[in-house]
């Protein structure tokens, strides 16, 4: 049912299996209000949008007494359908009025393709208890469909509920994955995203993923604005949802990859997507309220697919992390995101590809926090302590030494320490100590980073204390060597010294 064609972090290329045709993910599913279409989903359908999704509990508020409605039909959508329960509701009203298995057996009958239970969200509530008692309740009621499902041929999503409470989350994700739905969801993220608490939103998404079944895609409801793109998708959600492109146009905000702007305060028109190549910013500030509201929520469209497609390349050619390095500097709450999710880097490399064929860009030290290079230096790691080696050779070289010469002017070396039961390291910013033997081979060979002198100093600092915490452990002698004696060789040297000299008394090295 969900075929993984492509990996880069924990984002992925996929191809969901419906009764109504394949979606590829990652997927942007617009919200469309039952109430009015600002933008008809046969256009929504047309811009590439092969999925959308809109609200059952309001389709059953309309349609619900009046008999049988066909939702491709009503909609005249070719495409997949998903349907929320009305568990948004829930959250902004408080209740709703009707049963979980009424809007159930209400999604069968509307021939969704991919139905949501209805769940009770969490939210943004600071007290454990209604926590706790939403998850309780959304468990209670998965297990009540899993029996009660009877069209077997539609795809159910199974919420995740616990909010900011992570062990919630993580047991919540835990149970859902145990039970057949075949998509997850995380929900209770929109007053989180509204309020920009990004850094909050990633240790919920890192809870569900990190506790889910990964074989299950995992959906992020109420995720709707670009930006967020890029780091939700590596950090392995697979399909978004937002009603933001309406939302925004109703509100005159037009979208783009790094924020949003009123176009009554605009100056100038940065994209080119039909809507802003076939007139000028004067004239949509002059348009009718209303004409100005459909021109804003197709651009805003356009700009989420664009994203959406820009986020796919990075993720085939390997270079996710490059784009999330540089969405994250288009706010200062993203960046702060980024920061929070370099933490889970440990976790995130275990399932993440660590072997590529392009170059990694190095940029400064939250980059080394990148797969490829938390897989090495673990390695590296766990290679130094595993060893019977009686102990460790560290070469200083020159900076901007290549690795042809640097393995030339060492192989003596190399040779010498094979003899003596050493191991010979070559201390290379910016990755740090490498192994001799493990110089020409990835990630080493592909390392791309600023050389000026500044960079070279900051590197060598993290590339210390990097050393300090491999040396807690270790048993054998450690020895220091320069080929070379410029005032940088000089430095590391010197600070090495000390961290071998903290090593040998035992101290505590941090």
């Amino acid at each position: 049912m969900f075929e993984v064609k492509y990996k880069d972090i924990l984002g992925r290329i996929g191809k969901l299996l419906t009764r109504n045709g394949t979606l590829e993910t990652p997927a942007f599913l617009p919200v469309v209000n039952p109430r009015k279409f600002i933008v008809k989903p046969s256009e929504i359908y047309e811009m590439g949008f092969r999925a959308l999704i809109t609200n059952s509990y309001i389709l059953y508020q309309i349609f619900g007494h009046k008999g049988d409605v066909e939702l491709h039909s009503l909609y005249e959508y070719p495409g997949i359908i998903f349907t929320d329960s009305g568990g948004f509701q829930i959250l902004k009203y408080g209740q709703v009025e009707v049963s979980s298995l009424e809007i159930l057996r209400f999604q069968e009958r509307i021939g969704t393709d991919v139905g949501t239970i209805l769940d009770i969200p969490t939210g943004y509530t600071r007290s454990r208890e209604e926590a706790e008692l939403t998850v309780k309740e959304t468990l209670d009621r998965a297990r009540e469909a899993c029996v009660n499902i009877e069209n077997r041929d539609m795809i159910w999503m199974g919420p995740i509920q616990g909010g900011i409470f992570l062990d919630l989350v993580s047991e919540s994700a835990r149970q859902i994955s145990e039970m057949p739905f075949q998509i997850l969801a995380l929900g209770s993220p929109v007053e989180l995203m509204e309020n920009y608490k990004f850094s909050e939103l990633i240790d919920m998404m890192a809870a569900a993923k990190l506790s889910a079944d990964p074989s299950k895609p995992i959906h992020l409801f109420g995720a709707g604005h670009p930006m967020l793109f890029a780091i939700a998708v590596a950090m392995g959600y697979d399909t978004f949802d937002s009603a933001s492109y309406a939302l925004f146009a109703r509100e005159g905000r037009y979208m783009t990859n790094r924020g949003t702007c009123k176009i009554s305060e605009m100056s100038y028109l940065p994209c080119s997507c039909p809507i802003c190549s076939k007139r000028s910013l004067r004239e949509m500030q002059e348009m009718k309220a209303e004409e100005l509201e459909k021109e804003l929520a197709l651009h805003n469209l356009y700009i989420i697919k664009k994203e959406i497609e820009e986020v796919k390349e990075a993720v085939v050619e390997g270079r996710l992390w490059d784009l999330i390095e540089v969405r994250a500097r288009t706010h200062p709450a993203l960046f702060a995101a980024f920061l929070k999710m370099l933490r889970y880097s440990e976790q995130i490399e275990r399932y993440s590809p660590t072997v590529k064929s392009r170059g990694v860009y190095i940029f400064d030290k939250t980059s080394l926090k990148r797969p490829e290079i938390v897989s090495f230096r673990r390695k590296t790691s766990k290679y130094i302590m595993d060893s019977n080696s009686a102990g460790l050779v560290i070469v200083v070289l020159r900076p901007w030494w290549s690795i042809s010469r640097i393995t030339k002017t060492t192989a003596e070396i190399f040779v010498e320490s094979v003899k003596r039961k050493r191991i010979l390291l070559v201390f290379k910013p910016p990755i740090g100590v490498v192994p001799w033997q493990t110089l020409s081979s990835y990630p080493n060979d592909r390392v791309i980073y600023p050389g000026d002198k500044l960079s070279i100093k900051r590197f060598a600092r993290e590339n210390i204390n990097q050393l300090q915490k491999i040396l807690k452990g270790y048993k054998g002698e450690v020895e220091i060597r320069s080929l070379t004696d410029g005032p940088y060789e000089r430095r590391v040297r010197s600070a090495l010294e000390r961290v071998i000299k903290g090593y040998r008394k035992g101290e505590e090295l941090g």
